[in-house]
């Protein structure tokens, strides 16, 4: 077996030890409290409940595994028995069974118990194997998958533990097992929907679709299965009076802290998505410490069981320094100030408004305007919320070289959630952090994080994922590959479709591909669909492995109305070229070119826009003019607003970009905004034959494009255009109406609309 394969067994291991071992164990440590056994007895116990449950769920796992031998192969899904032969899985599995079924015959013996174990034995097959195979009959396979997983091992625990099991006790504990178990089979292969899809293997997810499992879950399994809990909790009474305080205390503690955690505003428990939630963290990491401390209440001897269970699922040292440090910064960072005003201001609001019968714009005083612009923007909100409600997932905020995105939005006719602050956002524009930058919330998010054995960033995805859910948002719109990458298991366990947008180096820079290149399949799979800013772009998102009928041909936003055709062809000779100084537009190459033109044309100028790219190319073009002695000639501008680049378009005569493939990292651009923006607006373009340039640069008719490297034949181009003002003038007016009358440039906001609405529907 591969160190790859040995990895991923280890991380499938550490999932089930810490998902299915630790709920387990919380459901025994609980039973034991409840019969109130003593401390030997309990360990003779828990040592056949242990055997037992490895060797059961190990089985499980195996024969599941062994069953899909094929699908998973199909599927590209890592599978366990792939590489073994028929004889070595036989030896395995009876070497299971042995493990599960030994503590039953060799200490108990109880004819009850061997019953269950063979047949949770023989579900596990007829679940599994053909000719059955009920994991693809319909509704047959999460009953099948319940009962040996979840329910029989649960009544098994049940019987050997407590002395007395009523009927109506048995109902309630049975009920509650097949609720929570049959959420968590849907969940699963909601999350798996994508690759049971892919290898024909039929499922509820596949025959009625993810979005209906999601409605069957959070409208009716998971608010039963939280009514059957605390019905439990509360029959448990009639075993001991310590459980409402014990139990009930900490489930709705738990809740409490993780909505403070990942919610900015108040949210409801019911919040559903299909990764983990609250009430899992309950059974797997809370209840079995709950069930602990009521075990060592009643006998000291029980404090070593506990030290044991927190040191092999907990961090026990370091959890308990962040948790005295949280509660220092409750009592010193608490935000006094804030909590006065407000009382103070709402107790004036309402005297004025009940008391003394104000109006609105009068009770509230100095508040007014503020408050009579939010209710305007709420009523355009509305009328753009019955399209739908869209998530627009960027890195930046409003980063200058991105204006397209923000004209995106604001013309799109939907409900619009800008989330933005990395490849994975952690900043809502309509909320504010994801995860609060208060030090107090910060102390309690590292303490429960590893209080409960999570990675860095699942406060982070659990906030996004209950945002996304609370605001019923219809469709993620993720801005660059790498975000549509960080997004996809986020929608995927959200339920919610997921348009991903390309815009340059995230199609082509051979970096970024290697690093992503599993992730980018995965995401592609999923994905609702694709969009692309190029036609080049297109075909090579198709060979990177997205489906074909997924991917659609979109240039970037322009906004035409600030871009109207102007006359430049009596303009004195200048060369503008707009856009960050990166490798991929090469803005030295420019300038080497622009050099040869002034040898024929000294009174030609050059105004550059733009600054950083990600390298040191803004410096490095300073240092280049400086030493070709052309300083006088080049005018570095910075970064400008849109309407001021205008003017500059306006009193320029040529656009000019040197745009290339970079040689080391094969990177590339899209379709360049500021190209577009420049013909729309009548200036004639020299540019390379490059990418998306030649999709909206009509050669010798709107521009003349050169090809990468060419500086000399640039220069001959740049030389033409400003000694011939008939050309230039003929070249503007066809590059202004040719972007204009583009139906992709023109009609933007329709195309994107139809392609989110696809999405949605």
């Amino acid at each position: 077996m591969t160190g790859k394969h040995n990895g991923i067994f280890f991380f499938r291991a550490h999932q089930w030890w810490n998902y299915a071992l630790a709920p387990a164990l919380g459901w025994a440590y609980f039973l034991l409290f409840l019969n109130t056994t003593d401390y030997r007895d309990a360990l003779y116990q828990l040592l056949c409940i242990g055997l037992s449950f490895l060797g059961m769920a190990a089985l499980g796992y195996f024969l599941n595994d062994w069953s899909d031998e094929a699908s998973d192969k199909v599927a590209n899904k890592h599978n366990i028995t792939s590489s073994l032969s028929v004889l070595n899985k036989t030896i395995i599995s009876i070497l299971l069974f042995s493990i599960g079924l030994a503590p039953w015959l060799l200490f108990t013996k109880n004819n009850l118990f061997i019953f269950i174990l063979l047949l949770e034995t023989a579900l596990i097959l007829l679940y599994s194997f053909p000719p059955f195979r009920f994991k693809e009959r319909g509704w047959g396979a999460p009953i099948m998958d319940v009962l040996y997983a979840h329910v029989l091992p649960s009544v098994l625990f049940l019987f050997l533990i407590l002395s007395e099991v009523t009927p109506f006790f048995l109902f309630i504990v049975v009920t509650w097992k097949m609720l929570s178990g049959v959420r968590y089979y849907l969940n699963h292969i909601a999350l798996d929907f994508h690759n049971d899809k892919l290898s024909g293997t039929k499922t509820l997810a596949t025959q009625y679709g993810v979005l209906a499992l999601y409605r069957w879950i959070s409208k009716f399994i998971f608010p039963l299965e939280v009514l059957f809990v605390t019905a439990f909790f509360l029959l448990s009474l009639f075993y001991t009076p310590y459980v409402i305080p014990v139990a009930l205390f900490l489930l709705f503690g738990t809740i409490f802290i993780e909505q403070i955690l990942t919610t900015t505003t108040t949210a409801s428990f019911f919040v559903y998505n299909f990764s983990r939630i609250t009430i899992d963290d309950f059974y797997q990491k809370v209840f079995p410490i709950a069930s602990l401390i009521g075990l060592v209440y009643l006998e000291n001897k029980f404090f070593i069981l506990l030290i044991g269970h927190l040191l092999l699922f907990h961090s026990l040292g370091y959890a308990i320094w962040l948790l005295v440090k949280g509660v220092f910064l409750v009592i010193y960072r608490l935000p006094y100030k804030k909590i006065v005003s407000l009382i103070v201001n709402y107790t004036f609001y309402y005297f004025r408004k009940v008391v003394l019968c104000n109006n609105e714009q009068q009770a509230r005083k100095n508040q007014y305007a503020e408050y009579a612009a939010y209710q305007s923007k709420l009523q355009s909100d509305l009328t753009k919320r019955k399209n739908g409600r869209v998530a627009v997932v960027n890195i930046n905020q409003d980063k200058y070289t991105e204006t397209f995105i923000k004209g995106m939005v604001h013309n799109l006719p939907f409900e619009t959630h800008q989330l933005y602050g990395g490849k994975l956002p952690t900043f809502s524009l309509n909320e504010g952090d994801f995860i609060s930058d208060n030090k107090l919330l910060k102390a309690w998010v590292r303490f429960v994080t590893l209080l409960l054995g999570k990675s860095e960033d699942y406060f982070l995805k659990k906030s996004i994922l209950n945002y996304l859910n609370r605001n019923e948002i219809d469709v993620v719109l993720a801005e660059f590959g790498l975000v549509g990458v960080s997004m996809s298991d986020i929608c995927r366990e959200a339920g919610i479709p997921l348009v991903v947008h390309f815009h340059g180096y995230d199609a082509y820079h051979s970096q970024v591909l290697q690093e992503n290149r599993e992730a980018y399949k995965q995401m592609f799979i999923y994905s609702s669909a694709i969009i692309a800013v190029s036609k080049e772009m297109k075909e090579q998102l198709i060979y990177l492995g997205a489906d074909a009928h997924k991917v659609f041909y979109q240039p970037d936003f322009v906004d035409l109305s600030l871009y109207q055709h102007v006359d430049v062809s009596n303009n004195p000779p200048v060369c503008l070229a707009i856009g960050r100084f990166a490798e991929t537009k090469s803005p030295h190459l420019t300038i080497l070119a622009f050099h040869k033109v002034l040898a024929q044309i000294p009174e030609a100028r050059l105004v550059m826009v733009g600054k950083d790219g990600g390298g040191e190319l803004f410096e490095a073009c300073h240092i280049l003019v400086r030493a070709l002695r052309i300083a006088h000639a080049v005018d570095f501008k910075g970064i400008l607003p849109p309407a001021q680049i205008y003017d500059l378009m306006k009193t320029s005569r040529v656009f000019v970009q040197h745009s290339l493939t970079t040689p080391l990292h094969e990177d590339k651009e899209g379709t360049p905004v500021a190209v577009m923006e420049a013909s729309a607006a009548g200036l004639p373009v020299v540019a390379t034959t490059h990418a998306g340039i030649k999709d909206v640069i009509i050669p010798k008719e709107t521009g003349i494009l050169v090809d990468e490297f060419d500086i000399e034949a640039m220069a001959e181009a740049i030389i033409e255009l400003l000694q011939n003002d008939t050309k230039v003038k003929q070249m503007g007016q066809a590059g202004s109406a040719y972007i204009h009358q583009h139906p992709q440039i023109a009609h933007y906001t329709n195309h994107l609309e139809k392609i989110l609405k696809s999405a949605i529907s």
